[in-house]
């Protein structure tokens, strides 16, 4: 999954937005019920999240279907459908749903650490775990009470998830990148966020430190670094404890992924404007960037990526290229190409795709991805419908109306 914009950075991306055309992808209170995950309530759920589908395009889905388990692990994402934000798991089935969480407030992110297969989840500015049938709610970092003020936004809020390969560190942003160590159940920051106080109360933004993704080996940590109109991307090295910008003449963004050697980063952008869109891949050790397709190709048409996966010889990603200036969202097909020759790409699929998010299948086989949902300000909201995209050609379908942040799990 890519992480979702913290809210401070949510206000750079909407001035940024002003600028750029948007492409490519259209103390806490105990949980109501802290026991309470009844499959009657998820048969009831499942029924709530597959009326915001229309009709004409609900899947038709037969026992044999079912039992043919279509997606690869169970995938969890945020939902708002019982009427705030919470934490939900669709089973391997595509049809069994159940909500995992029930606060009196919105869950605004959540990591699941491949190891002890426990949930770390962000409320009320509080990290709390529970077990993946959601029990056992801990309270393991509070951040303090919530705050409307900039200080508390910079230095006191509480963002951005990432749990470590070997469930050792749970990455977050509270001024600044922090590290909790599951073993000593302690944390500290290890990027302190810089900050221009400009008087009365506002502190304009120089360098804030967002967790983005750990590599596979779990030896580095991307992060993204913002700054008062845009961002920029780093990496945190575990073994030296040190932080390096990425090598690049642009603001590197915005979807992104490690290759399986820990080697690589690659970096695809469907925006243009104050962003470029493209295509480029960075060495994990050396920062230094090569860039694999220019915003504007030699004959003068435009370029646009998204959600790029290597996978064997082979990178899958989304992709479009327009004769002019786009205005407005442009549709990306889904493609694959050899990693020596990123141009030569094989559609896999005939039709376009407008996405928020994508969660690729650890194969390569499929990739969930989050339709936008429109709203009246043109703008898309960040959840919108879960919809499994098979790389074979085979028929798509959506799997619920609600979903944001999606992640696999157990």
């Amino acid at each position: 999954m890519n992480k979702p914009i913290p809210a401070i950075f949510s206000i750079i991306a909407l001035s940024l937005a002003a600028l750029a055309c948007s492409i490519g992808s259209t103390a806490s209170d105990s949980p109501t019920d802290p026991n309470a995950v009844a499959t009657s309530v998820a048969a009831t759920v499942q029924v709530e999240l597959a009326g915001g589908i229309p009709t004409s395009s609900a899947p038709t889905v037969s026992p044999d279907d079912a039992a043919a388990d279509l997606l690869p692990h169970a995938v969890y994402f945020l939902s708002d459908t019982s009427g705030t934000m919470q934490l939900w798991r669709l089973e391997r089935d595509s049809i069994t749903l159940q909500q995992l969480t029930f606060e009196a407030t919105p869950v605004d992110d959540f990591a699941i650490s491949p190891v002890t297969e426990e949930i770390a989840y962000l409320t009320n500015n509080q990290i709390i775990t529970i077990r993946i049938d959601g029990r056992e709610r801990a309270l393991i970092v509070d951040g303090g009470p919530v705050a409307e003020t900039e200080q508390y936004y910079r230095y006191e809020k509480i963002y951005s998830l990432a749990w470590s390969p070997n469930g050792r560190t749970l990455a977050y942003s509270r001024g600044g990148l922090a590290l909790y160590s599951v073993l000593k159940g302690t944390s500290r920051v290890v990027l302190v966020n810089e900050t221009n106080d400009v008087g009365g109360g506002i502190l304009i933004a120089e360098k804030l430190y967002f967790p983005e993704r750990w590599s596979p080996d779990g030896s580095k940590l991307l992060v993204t670094q913002a700054f008062y109109e845009g961002s920029t991307l780093g990496v945190w090295d575990m073994a030296t404890e040190s932080y390096a910008q990425l090598q690049s003449d642009f603001m590197a963004c915005c979807f992104t992924s490690w290759s399986p050697d820990s080697r690589t980063i690659w970096v695809a952008s469907p925006y243009i404007g104050l962003i470029d869109p493209g295509l480029w891949r960075f060495d994990a050790s050396s920062g230094i960037q090569t860039e694999l397709l220019a915003a504007q190709a030699a004959d003068g048409t435009f370029n646009f990526a998204s959600f790029p996966f290597e996978v064997g010889t082979d990178l899958l990603y989304f992709f479009a290229n327009t004769p002019t200036f786009p205005d407005g969202n442009v549709p990306l097909t889904l493609v694959r190409a050899p990693l020596g020759d990123i141009n030569s790409r094989t559609a896999l699929r005939p039709e376009t795709w407008i996405l928020n998010d994508a969660l690729w299948a650890p194969d390569g086989s499929l990739v969930l991805g989050i339709q936008p949902t429109p709203t009246e300000f043109g703008t898309s909201y960040p959840a919108g419908t879960l919809v499994l995209i098979p790389a074979d050609g085979s028929p798509s379908r959506p799997l619920a109306s609600s979903a944001y942040n999606p992640a696999w799990g157990p």
